[in-house]
């Protein structure tokens, strides 16, 4: 909620809100806010109002290698839940992959920016902090779905597709947190979309 209020109030004190045009002021705009949300929710949220450390929210890095490379697995299994999505609605494969290669500048560099204000704040609050909490509730499996439909609701993704879609992302991210105990594969998943798929 961060993220969106500071864009509102950014691109109305700039008269600049449209984000079909990514250019230097909205850049800029979900740039700051991104940084607010980070701050928001991880750093006084989390850390000073909740009182949990990083570690006891999964962020720590004692098998970073084999966690980057199941997190660009999960980043790669997002790209393709997106592609199948694109396809049953009557894209094919080429024009969905030819959308994604033509993206501006601007809008990469931001998706990949925004990628990881994104990973860190929404995997430390979903995966970190909430699915745990899910699971010693309703189970294992039960808190993972739950984790993931949370996730998707919270991406305001309402419509069928949208929801499906999400709700996919959340089990892989899900899953990759499950199997792991930390926070870097999920992360590392979720950094991959944003860079890839942007605001698509």
């Amino acid at each position: 909620m961060t993220r969106v209020v500071g864009f509102l109030l950014l691109a109305r004190i700039t008269g600049r809100g449209d984000l079909g045009v990514i250019n230097g002021w909205t850049f800029t705009a979900l740039l700051v806010a991104s940084v607010l949300s980070l701050g928001g929710v991880i750093g006084v949220g989390l850390l000073v109002w909740g009182r949990v450390s990083l570690a006891e929210l999964g962020w720590r890095a004692e098998r970073l290698g084999p966690d980057l490379l199941r997190g660009a697995v999960g980043g790669a299994a997002c790209c393709g839940i997106v592609l199948l999505i694109s396809m049953s609605r009557g894209a094919t494969a080429t024009e969905t992959l030819q959308g994604w290669w033509e993206v501006p500048f601007l809008e990469r560099l931001l998706g990949m920016l925004i990628g990881v204000e994104a990973a860190l704040t929404e995997e430390t609050l979903f995966r970190g902090d909430l699915q745990p909490t899910v699971q010693r509730i309703l189970g294992r499996g039960a808190g993972q779905i739950l984790t993931a439909v949370l996730f998707a609701l919270y991406h305001l993704q309402f419509g069928l597709w949208g929801l499906l879609g999400k709700t996919a992302f959340g089990l892989v991210f899900g899953l990759l947190r499950d199997r792991t105990g930390r926070l870097v594969s999920p992360a590392v998943a979720h950094w991959i979309s944003w860079t890839v798929l942007g605001f698509h």
